[in-house]
């Protein structure tokens, strides 16, 4: 799984790049932890809490290991996402985790809702805005297509087929 933002599609590249300048003028610094993902690795992060070991469960006040959660005897589950069916696959989504004293810090929403606000102001889709399950370090520039019209030109062609029908959309319609 790459955390690098050389492998995502240009156009989302300059993009990540200019919302990393922002959150840091902001006093929002961000660690991007996760770009371009490959099948097996995304269909790796979906098995968690499903039919592999994910992170401890945090509900009912308490963090849950391992075997000790009654709803989730595995642990959480990472996504909803299976392989093929995450921007991530094609380049075109990335997750960020906002930085305090240079450390990841995963419980101050109000941090994530300036980092998603500011994607935003950028064209991203900001997962925070989902109504079933809120990611809030999740950023995916759609470019009009569904990720099954994406997994459609990668099977004729993989990333690189991708990306050209994405480039040829966006030369189209210059987006925001």
């Amino acid at each position: 799984m790459s955390r690098n933002l050389i492998d995502l599609h240009p156009e989302v590249h300059w993009r990540a790049k200019r919302w990393l300048e922002w959150n840091e003028q902001a006093g929002c610094p961000v660690l991007i932890y996760r770009t371009l993902a490959t099948f097996p690795e995304q269909q790796a992060l979906y098995e968690q809490g499903r039919t592999t070991p994910g992170p401890p469960c945090r509900h009912d006040g308490k963090s849950w290991p391992i075997g000790t959660c009654p709803k989730h005897p595995l642990g959480a589950t990472i996504t909803d996402a299976q392989a093929g069916e995450s921007y991530h696959n094609y380049g075109a989504a990335l997750d960020g985790v906002p930085l305090v004293d240079g450390k990841p810090d995963w419980d101050d929403l109000r941090k994530f809702h300036v980092m998603g606000e500011l994607g935003e102001d950028l064209g991203f889709q900001w997962g925070g805005r989902w109504p079933h399950r809120k990611d809030y370090p999740h950023l995916q520039f759609t470019f009009g297509f569904t990720v099954h019209e994406l997994r459609t030109f990668y099977e004729f062609g993989g990333l690189p087929r991708v990306w050209a029908e994405i480039t040829v959309k966006n030369e189209k319609n210059k987006w925001p």
